[in-house]
């Protein structure tokens, strides 16, 4: 399962980071967000492709860290050994929640 999470993730990231290049340097105001009213100003803050991309960034980070240890992500152990690979798994399954919309989504990869 921690592979395929990890895959999923992984092609996400690939999918938004080619979408946010597409956009890359065009400034907000000339571009269209499909049914939102919203000014330059928003589009900047909170639909911007640089944004996008820095998150993409931060996310292949968390991801490559969790790839490294995810063998020994077993959240029903006790072993501080384990805890910091918990805890990155922990991090991996709240970040995929942002694609439940996705159709190869897994219900079972959701952490709350």
């Amino acid at each position: 399962m921690t592979v395929n999470l990890i895959d999923f993730i992984d092609s996400r990231l690939d999918e938004d980071e080619a979408q946010a290049r597409r956009f890359d340097g065009v400034p907000a105001d000339t571009y269209e967000v499909a049914g939102l009213e919203a000014s330059p100003e928003y589009r900047t803050v909170y639909i911007s492709p640089a944004r996008v991309l820095r998150d993409v960034i931060a996310a292949r980070c968390l991801l490559r860290l969790y790839a490294d240890v995810a063998d020994a992500d077993d959240p029903d152990g006790y072993e501080f050994a384990h805890g910091h690979a918990v805890g990155l798994g922990i991090a991996a399954r709240l970040l995929v929640g942002r694609w439940a919309d996705h159709p190869d989504y897994r219900d079972t990869w959701w952490s709350q």
